[in-house]
C-alpha cells in the first residue's frame, strides 16, 4: 500500500511538473514524458489506474490519424519525422486524464506549491534581468526584449499567460480553501505574473491576459477578488515603470508605438507610400504577418481538401527558397486558424469547427446550468477558459505542431477533458 502511494506521488509530481520542465528544454520534457508514460501504462496494465475512452479520445485519435497520414506525405525527411512524431501528443492526453482520473487529488494538495516556487524563480529572475540587463545566470537581454533562462526564444510572455488556467486548475484541485499565507503568496505570485507578460514585450501574451482577466471575473467569482487585486496591482507598478523610466527598455515601445505604425501606415513616411504597391494604410496585424497569411490561403486554395500536409508550409518555402510570389514566406502561417487550413484543409478544418461549436456549447452549459458543485464547476470553467485562449483564431501564434506549445495545448486538452466530465457527472446526480 505504502509502495502504492509512493508510486501515485511521483507520477503525479511529474504531472504537475511539466510546465516548468518546458522552462528548461522540450528534450528534458520530452524525458520526463517518457518516464511517465510508461509508469502510467504498467498502471494500467496493472489495471490499478484507468482510462475511459469518451468522445474527447475518439476526437483527437482521429485528428492525430489525419496529422500522421498528412505529415507522411511530405518530401523533406526531417519534416516528415518530425511532423509523424506529433502523434505523441495523443499519449500524452491519455497519460493526463489517467492521472486525475486515477489518483486521490486531494492527498496531493501540498505537492502544488512545488510548481508555483519554481515558476517563482523564473519570474523573480526575469524582473531582475529587466533591471540589471541579465538574469541570475548571466544571461542578457536579448533584441533589448526580456526572455529570462528562454534565451532568444523570446516566449516568456506567451509562456505565463498559457500555463495561468493550468496553475489555477491546480490552486482549485488541490482545495479553495487558502490561508491568509497562502493568499499572499498566490496574489504576489500572479501579480508579478501579469508584469513579467507585459515586460516581455509579447503583444499577444499581453492579449491574452485581458481575455484571461475578463473571463476569470465573470466566472470565477470565488477567485475575482485574488485576480483584481492582482492585476490593480500589476497595472500600478507597470504604470511606476513606465513613470519614471524604470528598467533596461521601455515595453510600451513595442506593445503600444511598434504596433500601430505596423498596423497602420505611416502617411507622413512618403517613401514608404511609394514603396506600396497598393497604397494600403492598413495591415492585419503588420506588413509581414499579412504576408504570412495571403500565402497561407494561396496555398489552400491549391489545396483545398487536403491542404499541403503537416509543416506543408515551411516545405513549399523551401522549395521556393523561401522567396514567394504570392505573401511571404516564413517557418509557419503565425496563425493557427490559417496553418490549419493551408497544412490540412477542409478535413483539418472541420476538426476546428466542430471543436469551436463544441466550446460555445460548453460555455452556455456553464452559464444556465444549476450549480451542485462549485468545485467542479471552477474546474470546468478555468479549463474552458484555457481551451479558449489557447485557440483565438484571429491572433497571432506560434507554430500549432511546434512541441513546446504542443505540450501547453494538450495539458489544456487532457485538463478541459476531465473537467467536462467531473462536472457531467455531478450536475446529471
Amino acid at each position: 500500500m505504502k509502495y502504492s502511494k509512493n508510486f501515485d506521488t511521483f507520477n503525479f509530481t511529474i504531472f504537475l511538473l511539466i510546465p516548468f520542465f518546458l522552462t528548461l528544454s522540450v528534450f528534458i520534457t520530452d524525458v520526463f514524458f517518457s518516464i511517465l508514460f510508461f509508469l502510467v501504462l504498467y498502471k494500467l496494465i496493472k489495471k490499478n489506474y484507468h482510462f475511459d475512452t469518451n468522445i474527447f479520445f475518439y476526437y483527437l485519435l482521429f485528428f492525430h490519424l489525419v496529422t500522421f497520414i498528412s505529415a507522411s506525405t511530405n518530401v523533406y525527411g526531417d519534416l516528415r519525422l518530425s511532423g509523424m512524431g506529433y502523434i505523441r501528443f495523443l499519449l500524452f492526453y491519455i497519460v493526463i486524464v489517467t492521472i486525475l482520473n486515477s489518483i486521490n487529488k486531494e492527498t496531493y494538495k501540498n505537492k502544488i506549491i512545488y510548481i508555483f516556487v519554481l515558476l517563482l524563480f523564473l519570474l523573480l529572475d526575469s524582473l531582475y534581468q529587466f533591471f540589471s540587463g541579465k538574469d541570475f545566470f548571466g544571461n542578457k537581454l536579448f533584441n533589448q526584449r526580456v526572455s529570462g533562462y528562454f534565451g532568444d526564444d523570446l516566449v516568456l510572455g506567451s509562456f505565463f499567460a498559457r500555463i495561468l488556467p493550468i496553475l489555477i486548475f491546480f490552486t482549485i484541485l488541490g482545495g479553495k480553501n487558502f490561508s491568509r499565507k497562502e493568499n499572499v503568496f498566490y496574489m504576489f505570485f500572479y501579480t508579478l505574473s501579469f508584469i513579467i507578460i507585459y515586460l516581455s514585450g509579447e503583444r499577444t501574451a499581453v492579449f491574452m491576459i485581458f481575455f484571461f482577466f475578463f473571463f476569470v471575473i465573470i466566472f470565477l467569482q470565488d477567485l475575482r477578488k485574488l485576480f483584481l487585486k492582482s492585476f490593480l496591482f500589476s497595472v500600478l507598478i507597470i504604470f511606476i515603470i513606465s513613470l519614471f523610466n524604470l528598467g533596461k527598455y521601455d515595453p510600451n515601445n513595442r506593445i503600444i508605438v511598434k504596433t500601430s505604425k505596423q498596423i497602420v501606415l505611416d502617411n507622413s513616411n512618403k517613401t514608404a507610400l511609394k514603396n506600396e504597391n497598393l497604397k494600403k494604410k492598413f495591415y492585419i496585424y503588420s506588413k509581414h504577418h499579412e504576408g504570412h497569411l495571403l500565402l497561407a490561403y494561396d496555398l489552400f486554395k491549391k489545396n483545398v481538401i487536403f491542404g499541403t500536409g503537416v509543416r506543408g508550409f515551411k516545405s513549399y518555402c523551401r522549395d521556393v527558397k523561401y522567396i514567394s510570389k504570392v505573401g511571404q514566406c516564413t517557418h509557419h502561417p503565425h496563425n493557427i486558424l490559417f496553418q490549419i487550413l493551408s497544412e490540412l484543409g477542409l478535413i483539418g478544418f472541420t476538426f476546428y469547427i466542430i471543436g469551436t461549436f463544441f466550446i460555445i456549447f460548453c460555455f452556455f452549459k456553464i452559464m444556465t446550468f444549476k450549480r451542485k458543485s462549485e468545485k467542479a464547476y471552477q474546474l470546468f470553467a478555468v479549463s474552458l477558459i484555457g481551451i479558449t485562449m489557447n485557440f483565438i483564431p484571429f491572433l497571432p501564434s506560434g507554430n500549432f505542431f511546434n512541441s513546446w506549445l504542443s505540450y501547453i495545448f494538450y495539458m489544456n486538452f487532457g485538463i478541459f477533458s476531465y473537467s467536462f466530465y467531473e462536472f457531467k457527472k455531478v450536475n446529471n446526480k
